[in-house]
């Protein structure tokens, strides 16, 4: 992987996460809703960190 790619590899990435967790939430992502479900937001950004 290039140098100049990791910003938008990584943009992709966050955007990715962001989704899965409004997916999980059911597209519910305010404060109240993800601090009541931060087990579930933990899980994915692992589950994305170790590849799937």
């Amino acid at each position: 992987m290039q140098c100049e790619g990791l910003g938008s590899f990584w943009t992709t990435v966050l955007q990715g996460f962001f989704d899965a967790v409004g997916l999980l939430l059911r597209n519910n992502v305010d404060k109240r809703t993800a601090l009541k479900n931060l087990d579930i937001s933990f899980y994915a950004l692992m589950r994305l960190l170790m590849g799937g």
